[in-house]
């Protein structure tokens, strides 16, 4: 990547000093202009040395094809896929034969990244997540590249078309990893990761009927993959059973060295495929009495289900309540709104991190940025939009607040932990609502708002962004059908007891299957 540099000119840094509240005398814009060239002298420097010196990023998986395509309908009903593609090392490993689908905000070198934007279909990556390169080098075959809602951000419609759920496909698919659900309940491909930066992989997974899986914070390495605010970012896996994300999870688990969200990571991970059938004898389970609401069967039957597949696997079921739940989905709220701006700023390339930064990827968003802002996701555009103001309006004390609130939300979860080895509540307050796009263009945008369909986003995700705030280990696990829907049940564990949040949902697992 070769980036030509130009020196400002004096109106340049006047107008910029401007929109940054600075009144410059024509002494300080003379002086500042002068410094500012010759401070450029070293930029250029910097900037002449070869990428390849000054790319110490995760790299790409060598000596494979990477031919990819656009699918027809035909071979894509469910509008699951951005690109298809068959790419593997064609070696032994854990994961050979298995087909794996890729939410398109993770990184295949040599295969178009949208992030669910046609804006950036240009943009073709020269490296490999490390997720990616894990996945190949254990033998499985990349499928393809996945639709989701445009920047994670909450448009069903998308700019690639509406995911259909296999379940109904009249419903909602859930997102924003839409694609990687609806490609795992279709069959198209055996696993699929997701993002969840508050709910992403459960929401979808619970009105798709499948499993989802979000690990602890920082357990999977997130270099190469872009999400949302890096202290609620997540990857995971999405499949039909728990023993294949358990099989996934043995790839993917473990620090890279390049994200600096794995400093806590245990190194070796756990054995999570050899302890998935130790099963949860003698082990207490919580039910989260502040996840209820009272008389609603949608949240009932869900608790009601896991309760007793767990008790019949020995395990003893008690009450316990974390008064803060609720208002963790307010923290995380915020983060999301505010830090959302300020990915925005730095395009996505984060900042004041000592981690691998993607510079063809911060170019050509900034491109898009600077071309054609308003082709942007709408939703992802009003985020920006709330994100900027609570920064400006506030001063960032917003985000402060809810960042520092962290701590006594985890502290308040773990004390429940005390009594409890996991929890178990609804994943979703409601079953998948009905598609509708609008018949207005007004309509069609407040509709691409969950509050368009009479839902407070803080409200929907009440029970699913809490754990991506605070970084739990969280799955969605099938409990049944309500009216020919499907419902999922979550189980929550300590922070890096993934295997146990695995044994309960593979004891749920065997009793809802018979």
């Amino acid at each position: 990547m070769v980036i030509v540099m130009r020196y400002p000119q004096k109106s340049e840094l006047e107008n910029l000093a401007r929109g940054l509240n600075f009144a410059l005398t024509e002494d300080e814009l003379e002086i500042m202009h002068e410094r500012t060239v010759k401070q450029m002298e070293s930029v250029e420097r910097l900037m002449s040395l070869s990428h390849a010196a000054s790319t110490a990023g995760p790299g790409r998986v060598e000596g494979i094809s990477r031919d990819w395509s656009i699918p027809s309908p035909t071979e894509d009903p469910f509008n699951a896929f951005i690109c298809k593609c068959k790419i593997s090392c064609k070696t032994d490993g854990p994961l050979k034969s298995r087909s794996i689908g890729l939410k398109d905000t993770i990184a295949v070198a040599g295969v178009p990244m949208s992030l669910g934007s046609r804006g950036l279909m240009g943009y073709v990556p020269e490296f490999d997540a490390s997720v990616t390169q894990r996945l190949l080098l254990s033998g499985a075959t990349i499928a393809g590249k996945l639709n989701m809602y445009g920047f994670s951000s909450g448009d069903a419609s998308g700019d690639f078309g509406r995911v259909l759920n296999p379940e109904a496909t009249d419903r909602e698919t859930g997102g924003s990893s839409s694609g990687s659900a609806a490609a795992v309940a279709a069959g198209h491909v055996d696993v699929a990761l997701g993002g969840d930066q508050g709910g992403s992989i459960r929401i979808p997974a619970s009105w798709c009927g499948i499993v989802g899986f979000k690990p602890t914070y920082g357990l999977v390495p997130h270099t190469g993959i872009f999400g949302g605010d890096p202290t609620v970012d997540h990857v995971g896996p999405m499949a039909r059973s728990v023993e294949a994300i358990a099989d996934v999870m043995e790839v993917l688990a473990g620090p890279d060295g390049f994200d600096a969200r794995q400093s806590g990571a245990p190194t070796p991970p756990v054995d999570f495929r050899q302890t998935l059938e130790d099963g949860v004898a003698g082990k207490r389970i919580g039910i989260l009495r502040d996840a209820l609401a009272e008389g609603d069967e949608r949240q009932a039957m869900p608790v009601r289900t896991m309760s007793e597949a767990l008790t019949a696997a020995g395990a003893q079921i008690i009450e316990v309540s974390v008064p803060l739940h609720n208002a963790a989905g307010d923290a995380w709220l915020a983060i999301w709104l505010e830090g959302t701006w300020y990915m925005n700023q730095t395009l996505l390339g984060g900042a004041m991190q000592k981690q691998w930064y993607p510079e063809t990827l911060m170019q050509a968003i900034g491109h898009q940025a600077n071309a054609a802002g308003h082709s942007l996701p709408y939703n992802y555009r009003q985020m920006v939009l709330m994100g900027a103001y609570l920064h400006k309006k506030f001063f960032g004390t917003v985000y402060a607040r809810s960042q520092n609130l962290r701590k006594a939300v985890c502290a308040a979860y773990d004390e429940a932990f005390r009594s409890a080895d996991a929890l178990i509540l609804p994943t979703m307050g409601s079953l998948p609502p009905r598609f509708n796009v609008g018949s207005t263009y007004k309509e069609r945008v407040d509709l691409t708002v969950f509050g368009g369909r009479g839902l407070d986003l803080a409200e929907f995700v009440r029970n699913v962004a809490p754990f991506s705030y605070t970084g739990h280990p969280a799955i969605s696990v099938p409990c049944g059908h309500i009216d020919g829907l499907p419902v999922g049940g979550q189980i929550v564990g300590r922070f890096f007891e993934d295997a146990l949040v695995l044994r309960a949902a593979r004891a749920v697992e065997k009793w809802v299957n018979g």
